[in-house]
């Protein structure tokens, strides 16, 4: 996608910048950044109107962090304003998630379908990245960024005492501005998996799944992770605290008070459960 010359925008500048912010999606960013830099520059956000929600929401994460950049945020955000331009439009994400929850595209067993398939066709050090995404249920890079951990500095993440990951320790990694990871419940067949588990990075992974004509649905693994949970019968509050959502419920932060203890027990044995349920009918090595 090509930019008009008269456009003030040092795109090298910009890349580095977005490295350097940890923003995982960077290419994304600089290619919609690149795209729709103009509206910036016109104050028109016309172009970004006929987009689709997802698209719209794209370009304009790219236009924010090139406000930011360029020092021109209160303007990009008197353009959002005055086109009465918002995130995502309610009633079409209202709309969505009424079809996915009743499609049956996207429930249980269609992903663990899916996760088996890949099982199948990924070779069996690849295999258990994803089943120990699965596992934990990190999302996919800090899931693949564990294993790497895991291998080169268990001493200051595992805690076999409690047989917890404490991602915490290393904020650098597993903190980032709106995505954040604080600890995950292993078992000794957890820790197996990430022993047999090959160190990369999502994006070869994910070239792995495309290579054999794979949907990249890596996502899939955090959701069987807290479907599975919440249908076991563990709380959402202690769920989104295991997928690094902190509760903000008055009720969650001030009266929800489970023994973690226990619930890392009960918790252990359905990991224990769902890691049977993955591998059947699959080939993990």
């Amino acid at each position: 996608m090509g930019l008009a010359s008269s456009l003030p925008v040092a795109f090298d500048g910009f890349a580095k910048y977005l490295e350097k912010e940890r923003k995982r999606n960077w290419k994304q960013i600089l290619c919609y950044a690149q795209s729709y830099a103009r509206v910036l520059t016109t104050g028109s956000a016309k172009d970004l109107l006929i987009l689709s929600s997802s698209r719209r929401k794209h370009a304009m994460e790219a236009l924010a962090a090139l406000s930011k950049y360029q020092g021109c945020y209160g303007r990009w955000r008197e353009i959002r304003e005055s086109h009465q331009l918002k995130w995502s439009d309610s009633e079409e994400d209202n709309l969505r998630f009424f079809e996915r929850f009743t499609s049956g595209k996207e429930d249980y067993s269609a992903m663990l379908a899916w996760l088996r398939v890949a099982i199948e066709k990924l070779p069996a050090p690849l295999g258990n990245v994803l089943v120990f995404n699965t596992l934990t249920g990190l999302r996919p890079t800090e899931a693949c960024q564990s294993i790497s951990i895991i291998k080169s500095n268990p001493e200051n993440y595992v805690n076999r005492d409690k047989m917890v990951l404490e991602h915490f320790r290393h904020p650098s990694v597993f903190f980032r501005k709106t995505k954040k990871a604080y600890i995950s419940i292993i078992t000794p067949e957890v820790m197996d998996v990430a022993s047999r588990a090959e160190s990369t990075t999502w994006e070869a992974l994910r070239s792995n799944l495309i290579r054999r004509r794979l949907p990249s649905h890596a996502k899939y693994c955090r959701s069987i992770y807290s479907t599975y949970l919440r249908t076991a019968g563990i709380e959402p509050e202690i769920i989104d605290v295991l997928q690094g959502r902190i509760p903000k419920t008055v009720f969650a932060r001030h009266y929800f008070k489970p023994n973690f203890k226990e619930e890392c027990m009960k918790i252990s044995k359905l990991l224990n459960v769902l890691y049977d349920e993955i591998i059947a009918e699959s080939r993990v090595e």
